[in-house]
């Protein structure tokens, strides 16, 4: 017989119910798409449908809930283990960089793919906006004076990729060692270490020494921080250490991601600064300000020492930030354009290049590669007119192209394959991750383990194996997600202030505007694993709890 504290109470129901809805919805559109390529909105079994499972949903949510804060009783009255392990921080760090050594290898002298040649190529003509300064700098100077010293451009890069695994694996064991400072259970961080270890996915991140990587790594350790600061705020505006290193971060955080709007960046940092500033207290302001100092001076000398090292810089057009406005149109010319006026059409074609013209719903680059400039004659308040009557009038087939150009971040287990439907990435199923055999420039790919660069592979291109059950859903972008989502309402629950989380979330929903749901956008959710894992089965050790509201009684009695 259950008894009262096993049952919902009407606050966890209430707190449930958002993320219920929300996943149900995300059930029923993600079905209608895959099923027939649109959502019925105006279908009231569709709807019908969404209030059932969202009941469903709400109930699962406060069973899992439920469980959870069982388990975390039972961590908390279990015995310390591992200590020996998690105590050593050098023994957590070459314990990963020995498991991730095999994926390293397979793929040596790295997994030199993406925009990295790209970024290297620059040394031949100038620093490019569109890259980050800071990761092309350390890339071509590296590289550079590696080939230098050895005469060998694989040398160069194999140094690079040996210095990103062991400042990623640095970030692991810096994480797993403080959480067995807080008192985590070792069953916790151990799962925390095999994952960090040998979960495939973060092996073949690991060993990518890309610009998404830098700035992954560089927000997961913000957001620990910032867990940290939470949880203890006095403690933490009283460490220099920690302090500055919060500056350094949310500095290295900014540089590491682009250049194309410094203005941007120092609106992010001046935001960041206020946030902590209001949030201190007079007890700890003198922390505060020494954060926001130390913050601008750090982004301000390295930013103008890039700017000096890198120049001249090539000018560049980045409009990946268009996807969000390009897919929705282009799907409605390519399935409504036959009913638009000759104007419509015509002034479309003035905006985008129809012949031969595709629409493929996941993937924002085939629309932005028909993109012309929004200058002229026709500039931007003629596409914003044109945009939005057209948004009026088809309303449905703009929500659909959104939602089924962000299909892979909200719908667990989806099928990223993107790339292939616009003819990319020949000879391969799927994008889901790129393992690469080729070496761009000078070097040439060795293939030291052949059986293990096939495991890889396959892992990361083979649609076959994205579609087995269960397996797949903890590769997959919305699985971590919703994962993320989760923690948030379920910290909500616990009275858990988890603001720092939110930091990832408000990333995640921003990279939903890329033309393209891929993993390594979304880098960051598959490296905060062990953080969102021990808020799951022990928020007590890692976050304050918030006030409670009191109420006085009007009655003195």
């Amino acid at each position: 017989m259950l008894t009262r504290p096993n049952l919902p109470d009407k606050r966890m129901l209430r707190i449930a119910a958002l993320p219920g809805l929300l996943l149900a919805l995300c059930a029923c559109f993600g079905f209608c798409l895959i099923a027939y390529d649109r959502v019925p909105y105006a279908s009231p079994l569709l709807w019908a449908a969404a209030l059932g499972l969202t009941l469903v949903c709400t109930l699962l949510f406060c069973a899992l809930w439920l469980a959870l804060a069982k388990a975390e009783a039972l961590l908390e009255r279990a015995k310390p283990r591992f200590s020996g392990l998690f105590g050593r921080q050098w023994l957590l760090w070459l314990l990963i960089l020995l498991c991730w050594t095999p994926c390293w290898l397979a793929v040596f002298p790295g997994n030199f793919a993406y925009d990295t040649g790209g970024e290297y190529d620059q040394c031949a003509f100038g620093f490019s906006r569109a890259y980050p300064r800071l990761h092309s700098w350390l890339n071509i100077e590296i590289i550079n004076r590696s080939f230098g010293l050895t005469g060998s451009f694989n040398a160069g890069v194999a140094l690079f990729t040996l210095l990103h695994m062991a400042l990623l694996a640095l970030l692991f064991s810096w994480m797993l060692r403080r959480l067995h400072r807080l008192g985590l259970n070792g069953w916790v961080l151990l799962a925390g270490l095999v994952w960090c270890a040998l979960f495939p996915t973060v092996q073949m991140l690991a060993v990518s020494p890309i610009r998404d990587m830098m700035f992954a790594g560089n927000l997961t350790a913000l957001c620990f921080l910032l867990v940290l600061l939470g949880r203890d705020r006095a403690a933490f505006w009283r460490s220099p250490g920690l302090i500055l290193g919060l500056a350094a971060l949310s500095a290295l955080t900014i540089l590491s991601r682009n250049n194309s709007s410094p203005l941007l960046a120092l609106c992010v940092l001046a935001l960041l600064a206020l946030v902590l500033l209001l949030g201190a207290g007079k007890d700890n302001r003198r922390g505060a300000l020494l954060f926001a100092a130390a913050a601008f001076l750090l982004y301000g000398g390295l930013n103008a020492f890039l700017s000096a090292a890198c120049r001249p810089e090539a000018e560049a057009s980045v409009v990946s930030g268009y996807a969000a406005l390009t897919q929705p149109i282009t799907r409605c010319y390519a399935l409504d354009g036959k009913d638009w006026s000759e104007q419509e059409r015509s002034l479309y074609a003035s905006f985008f290049r129809t012949e031969g013209q595709t629409y493929v719903e996941n993937d924002g680059d085939v629309s932005l590669a028909a993109l012309k400039k929004l200058r002229g004659e026709n500039g931007l308040g003629d596409f914003a007119r044109l945009w939005l009557t057209l948004f009026r009038r088809y309303p449905g087939t703009y929500l659909d192209a959104w939602l089924a150009h962000t299909r892979a971040l909200w719908l667990p287990g989806d099928v990223i394959d993107g790339y292939v439907r616009s003819g990319g990435y020949e000879g391969r199923e799927t994008c889901y991750f790129y393992y690469t055999r080729d070496l761009p420039g000078p070097g040439h790919f060795r293939e030291l383990l052949p059986a293990v660069h096939d495991f890889y592979e396959r892992i990361g291109t083979m649609l076959s194996f994205e579609r087995i059950p269960v397996l797949r859903e903890i590769f997959s972008v919305g699985f971590h997600f919703w994962l993320l989502l989760g923690t948030l309402f379920y910290l909500r629950w616990r009275r858990r202030q988890a603001g720092a989380l939110l930091l990832l979330l408000a990333y995640a929903l921003l990279s939903a505007l890329c033309p393209l749901i891929l993993v390594r956008y979304f880098a960051a959710l598959y490296l905060a694993f062990p953080l969102l894992l021990a808020s799951l089965l022990q928020p007590g050790r890692l976050y304050a709890e918030q006030p409670r509201a009191v109420t006085v009684s009007a009655d003195p009695k």
